[in-house]
């Protein structure tokens, strides 16, 4: 397969001043052929002003996958249904009627994902862990190792890596939210020298706090991408 590419489009900060920076997330994902948008923004306007000065056309996503339900993932739902009305939106396990509804209201044709689910050859959706919310995550396999997509990781890193590596086997990478941010540093540094036992390469994103990417950038600099929104990753 070639390249796995990865635009972060929305995130609390910006390695680009022109950028909207605000608390949330959304990525595009190109990978075997497919584009992927993993979670959408707090608001349409974040997520149309970023993508229009990054030279991203929304109208090519062929998939939306959205982590969880907190407004600061699916705000961005009305600016995607105009640009990509159709598209098919997976929404983790026990989302509801209302949000389903939202997303339909939107021109988006919603799909809850009740287990773990392969959307395409080599990417799949895992099933939802409860943290609280119900969250689940994208994955992409690589020849080297499985890409992990986090949202937040409301249920925790560990959770999600045990469960992704039995389904599909080693995880080398993780892009997104680590709810982090927040955490008492001791919860930080056990994370990271999890990551860092495993190696996996980690990019830390919205939520996942300053002092993990600290404690990472000092331990093993070759393990830590710094990221913002405007980054364009190749893996």
């Amino acid at each position: 397969m070639s390249d796995v590419e990865v635009t972060v489009i929305v995130n609390d900060e910006s390695v680009e001043p022109k950028l909207k920076t605000v608390h949330g997330l959304s990525l595009l994902i190109e990978a075997y052929g497919r584009v992927i948008l993993f979670d959408l923004g707090p608001s349409s306007e974040a997520l149309q002003h970023n993508a229009y000065l990054l030279n991203v056309d929304l109208s090519l996503v062929d998939a939306l996958v959205i982590s969880h339900l907190h407004s600061d993932h699916v705000g961005g739902a009305p600016y995607l249904g105009w640009v990509a009305p159709s598209t098919t939106s997976y929404l983790p396990y026990a989302t509801g009627c209302n949000f389903a509804q939202y997303i339909k209201r939107n021109g988006l044709n919603p799909v809850e994902v009740l287990d773990w689910t392969q959307i395409y050859p080599g990417i799949h959706i895992s099933k939802s862990i409860h943290g609280p919310p119900w969250e689940q995550s994208l994955i992409v396999e690589t020849p080297s190792g499985n890409i992990l997509f986090t949202g937040c990781c409301h249920p925790g890193l560990g959770t999600f890596v045990s469960e992704v590596e039995r389904k599909v086997g080693k995880i080398r990478a993780v892009i997104g939210g680590l709810h982090l941010s927040r955490a008492p540093i001791s919860i930080v540094e056990k994370t990271a020298i999890y990551l860092l036992g495993k190696k996996i390469l980690s990019v830390p994103l919205h939520c996942s706090g300053r002092e993990l990417l600290e404690y990472l950038s000092k331990a093993n600099p070759s393990l830590i991408i710094k990221a913002g929104a405007g980054s364009q990753i190749t893996l």
